[in-house]
């Protein structure tokens, strides 16, 4: 029975996606989401005066030692009034260190579970440039932990239909919920042996083929930010770094089973926040 319902889910999914075209929620509106910015190739949060977070892998998956970009061009379109910081000379682009550790040979994007010994890569970066950018607000982040189920929402400048679609350079978001390390144990999942532990790092919402009603990840959403409201405002909780399939995500048309946020708060497996603050504070 609880194949039959995994398979109805996975076509309920395709029926969803022909009707809609979208599996990353709605376009967001102008000044919605002020902080969220373009950054090579991917999405990116301002989390200080001068500060981005964002997912490791856009920066480096080896092989070789890890040299940041000397600048990086910062494209804010959700501000009123949108603004390019063409080639802002980068003072700093910390890599977590789990990361670089696993990419020493080369990565191919899903190291975020790691072998059993070492579970649960940090996906994340901190980019710093060398000027201040006050019209682009800043996200404040959670560093306390989250409970399962609590309304989340996530965002990104990723496809818009399947894996292999590309994106329309637009921002989308949806709305959806937080899960547990179930939501991992699925048919071609490859966090299925660590579930338990790839939760300790990662915050888990369902994809599009677990729940037609959810929004998934694409690539180009790689370190968008998983956001929560607290006192009417958006706090920063996560950074997307991965999702599960049924099966190879290069499928053509694949969707995600679920999507996977690296967790920013001091309970994280590897004390997230505690590296952001001390990254901040440099």
């Amino acid at each position: 029975m609880k194949k039959f319902s995994v398979l109805l889910g996975v076509l309920c999914a395709f029926s969803a996606m022909a009707s809609s075209d979208i599996i990353n929620g709605q376009k967001a509106r102008p000044g919605q989401f002020p902080f969220i910015v373009k950054m090579t190739g991917c999405t990116a949060t301002k989390v200080g005066p001068r500060h981005f977070l964002i997912a490791a892998h856009c920066l480096y998956l080896g092989p070789g030692t890890f040299n940041p970009p000397p600048r990086m061009t910062i494209r804010a379109q959700e501000i009123l009034e949108p603004t390019t910081l063409s080639l802002a000379r980068v003072v700093r682009a910390p890599v977590h260190p789990t990361w670089l550790e696993a990419c020493r040979n080369r990565c191919t994007g899903h190291e975020t579970g790691g072998p059993r010994d070492k579970p649960g890569r940090a996906d994340i970066a901190m980019v710093e440039i060398d000027r201040d950018s006050p019209e682009i607000p800043i996200a404040p982040v959670l560093y306390t932990s989250v409970p399962l189920g609590t309304e989340v929402t996530l965002a990104g400048y990723g496809c818009t239909r399947g894996i292999n679609s590309g994106g329309n350079g637009d921002l989308t978001y949806g709305t959806t919920r937080l899960g547990g390390p179930e939501l991992l144990r699925h048919p071609g999942s490859l966090y299925l042996p660590i579930a338990a532990v790839t939760a300790q790092s990662f915050l888990i919402t369902p994809g599009t083929s677990l729940d037609p009603t959810a929004p998934a990840l694409c690539p180009g959403d790689s370190g968008g930010p998983l956001l929560v409201q607290v006192g009417g405002k958006w706090n920063l909780i996560g950074i997307a770094s991965d999702y599960t399939f049924t099966g190879y995500y290069e499928a053509s048309g694949a969707i995600p089973m679920t999507n996977l946020h690296t967790r920013v708060d001091d309970q994280s497996l590897h004390k997230i926040g505690e590296w952001i603050r001390a990254n901040l504070a440099l």
